[in-house]
């Protein structure tokens, strides 16, 4: 029996592995992501924690985890246009 998967935002301490998802998905899948692979490993820790930090805003923002027995093993970012709460956009 497969294990059920969870799912559940990510935290702003959980950036490394927000970071490390990311990056093992652009290497998979880079046509899903709007920039580079190697644009994002130059990306500075820093940066990595202020997108989560900026993500803890759940009005606008929500970055998403998904964890199979505690491993994680997806991410989504779901983001709703301030000026026009009506639009949501899911990447």
């Amino acid at each position: 029996m497969n294990p059920t998967p969870s799912v559940r935002p990510f935290l702003p301490h959980e950036w490394r592995i927000y970071r490390d998802l990311r990056l093992r998905a652009l290497e998979d899948s880079p046509d899903a992501f709007s920039r580079m692979l190697v644009e994002e490993k130059e990306c500075p820790d820093s940066e990595w924690l202020s997108r989560l930090t900026s993500g803890a805003d759940k009005r606008w923002n929500l970055p998403l985890g998904a964890e199979v027995e505690d491993k994680a093993v997806g991410l989504a970012w779901g983001r709703i246009e301030p000026s026009n709460p009506e639009v949501a956009h899911l990447y």
